[in-house]
This record gives C-alpha cells, sequence and structure tokens, in this order.
C-alpha cells in the first residue's frame, strides 16, 4: 500500500434514470490518482448534513475499512444511515483494491463464484402496466440473453381504496404474471415481487392463483416482519418465498434466518452495511439452510459492489439487475456494464473493477 494516500473528498452525483429512479454515486478522491467509488441510492436523494457524520469517520490516511465499519455501526439509525454507511463501506473497499493492485473479492477472501446468474428486474422499464406492456419487456429481456425475470405487477394495490379498483388492479396483476409466462414458456424462471402489498386471506388466494404460472419465487407478498403471517405462508402453500432487502448487518436477518419463514433472503448490499456483510449474512444462511440472492434494484456502481460480494459469498444463487429502464445505463461506468447469456464473469482488475465515466455523468445530472 502506497503510504502517503490521503482522502481528500467525497463527491456525490446524482443522476436521473427516470421519474421513479435516482441514482446517487460517491466517489472519495485521494491526492493521487487513486479512487473509490460506491452508491447511495435511496427515495429522492440524500443531503449532507445526513452524510457528513459518517463521512467524518474515516481514517484520512489510509483506506482502513475494518475501523470505518466499527466505528460508524452505531451511527445506523434508519434505512438513510444504512445506505451511507454501506455506500462509504464500497467506496473504501474499492480504494483499498486500487492501492494493492487486487479485486475486492480477494481482499475479503477467496472467489467461491467467478461466474454468476443474473437475472433482469423489469419492472421499472415496463410501460403500460398491463399484460402487453409486461410481456413485451419479460420477451426483450430473454432476447437480451436472460434466463430469468423478475416482475412486480401489484404495486401501488394497498393504496386503492375503491373496491371495483382494487379488484380491477388485482386482475390486472395476475394477468400479468399469467401473460408473462404464456409468452416465454417453461424454460424461463419467472419471479414475482409483490412489494409487502397484500394481507395474509390476499397473499394466499394470490399464492393459489399463480400456482400455474410455475413461480421460481413468490417475494414478499405480506409485510416481511410479520414473522407470524410469513409461516403461516410457508406452511399452507406450495410457492419458494423470498424477502429482506432492507436489513441492515447480520442481525438485521436473525428473525428470518431463525424462524425459516422464508426459503431466499436477499440481502442488498447497498442496505446492508456493504460488501463484508453481506458475505457474513450469506455465511449464516448457509448455516441454516437457506438460500440467498443479491437484491441489486439499483445502478451500476452498485451492481459491481454486488458482484464482488456475490463472488465471496457461499451459496449465493444469483443476482438482480434492475434492467431496461435507460438505454445509457452502461455508460456511466468504465468498462461499460456488460452481462452474457444471463451470467457475469466476476472481473479480476482491481478495487470493484469500474471507474465512474466523467463525461456521461456529467451530462445527467440531476438537478
Amino acid at each position: 500500500m502506497l503510504k502517503s494516500i490521503v482522502i481528500t473528498s467525497l463527491d456525490v452525483f446524482p443522476v436521473r434514470g427516470s421519474g421513479r429512479t435516482l441514482w446517487t454515486f460517491f466517489r472519495l478522491k485521494t491526492n493521487d490518482r487513486f479512487e473509490g467509488v460506491g452508491e447511495c441510492s435511496i427515495g429522492k436523494g440524500i443531503t449532507p448534513k445526513k452524510i457528513e457524520p459518517l463521512y467524518g469517520l474515516i481514517n484520512r490516511s489510509e483506506p482502513n475499512v475494518e475501523l470505518f465499519i466499527k466505528n460508524g455501526r452505531p451511527l445506523v439509525k434508519d434505512i438513510v444511515d444504512a445506505t451511507i454507511f454501506s455506500a462509504i463501506e464500497m467506496a473504501l473497499w474499492d480504494l483499498r483494491g486500487k492501492l494493492n493492485d487486487a479485486p475486492v473479492v480477494e481482499l475479503i477472501g477467496k472467489i467461491q463464484n467467478p461466474i454468476i446468474p443474473v437475472y433482469a428486474n423489469i419492472n421499472r422499464r415496463t410501460t403500460p402496466r398491463n399484460p402487453d406492456g409486461f410481456t413485451k419487456s419479460a420477451e426483450e429481456a430473454i432476447s437480451a440473453g436472460f434466463n430469468a425475470v423478475k416482475a412486480a405487477p401489484f404495486d401501488g394495490l394497498s393504496k386503492i381504496e375503491n373496491p371495483n379498483k382494487w379488484r380491477q388492479a388485482f386482475e390486472n396483476g395476475l394477468d400479468c404474471m399469467r401473460a408473462i409466462r404464456k409468452a416465454i414458456g417453461p424454460n424461463v424462471k419467472v419471479k414475482v415481487d409483490c412489494h409487502e402489498n397484500f394481507d395474509i386471506e390476499t397473499a394466499m388466494d394470490v399464492s393459489t392463483q399463480l400456482e400455474t404460472v410455475d413461480l421460481d419465487w413468490y417475494e414478499e407478498p405480506v409485510l416481511i416482519d410479520d414473522i407470524e403471517a410469513m409461516l403461516h405462508l410457508k406452511e399452507n402453500t406450495t410457492q419458494k418465498l423470498a424477502g429482506g432487502e432492507l436489513g441492515f448487518g447480520v442481525d438485521g436477518f436473525s428473525s428470518l434466518l431463525e424462524s425459516r419463514c422464508v426459503d431466499v433472503i436477499m440481502p442488498d448490499v447497498m442496505h446492508c452495511g456493504g460488501i463484508r456483510e453481506f458475505v457474513s449474512i450469506a455465511r449464516e444462511a448457509s448455516l441454516a439452510g437457506i438460500s440467498v440472492s443479491a437484491h441489486n434494484a439499483c445502478g451500476p456502481v452498485s451492481t459491481a459492489a454486488t458482484i464482488q460480494a456475490a463472488a465471496a459469498a457461499s451459496g449465493c444463487e444469483s443476482v438482480e439487475l434492475q434492467w431496461g429502464e435507460v438505454d445509457w445505463r452502461e455508460k456511466l461506468i468504465v468498462p461499460e456494464e456488460a452481462f452474457h447469456n444471463g451470467f457475469v464473469h466476476v472481473p479480476r482488475s482491481p478495487g470493484l473493477g469500474i471507474e465512474l465515466n466523467d463525461f456521461e455523468i456529467s451530462t445527467r445530472l440531476d438537478g
């Protein structure tokens, strides 16, 4: 490691992907050519006031990730803090990897999964949100080489108060999932994300009605923290249950792991505490006999970090990709984001294996 390196600043780049998506990238700059990048994409963005307490903990003369984790965890009080913490952790690992000329996966362990399956989340790119719209998105994802897709056609259902409109939206969601399966055939995995929109009775009904779709998994049909309801679903339906995208740290997944109310847990590198914590969560899940799939409904920097974490994590079966929302997403980083036949080869270049594309980002800064 180069002892003269000093971290001089943290730059923040908010990039508007769409009306639903704001990608926020972090970059730790140093007094030399080395930089570390992370991603902090949540809601409508973050404020400097929220960032400063955690950024202020960084040892500027050395990217000491372990010290930052130790001192920073007590400051995490909510999901925004968790996301800022995770983004800085990513950036510190990236910087350390570049200083040591090694990919992050080699700094935190060894490569368990050199080639990782990636599935396409088609939700945010789909318009209109009806069977035709979701079918078109699914078909295009398969044409792009993906072997699995995920949709969330029940979004907003819990906010509809008019019974007739609720029933129409409910039936539309079911029809969307049936249309996806019919269009892409039996050999592609189809997942549904329900975003906690149902009560237990509705969740049971949807589970039964979607049996003909042959779902790969049924994600968060009810509140994921309602362990009793999740256990009821697990014991009384045939669906494979998935969830847990907003947990922070191993402790944040303890109720899911101890109760075994899900078949697949879904830690998100951008919310769970970062790369090292993802690996720790995956290890605990393996001990509990529960599969792991990386939640990753965000931008290309978080995806790069997720790939490093998934490569080091035993039993990580797949990585999510927020796919097709804009046609310039892959250009935000160098080298450009690329997936082949539904898989990604873990890069062996230093750090996360990427840099921000300053020119592309500068043309798309939000505000």
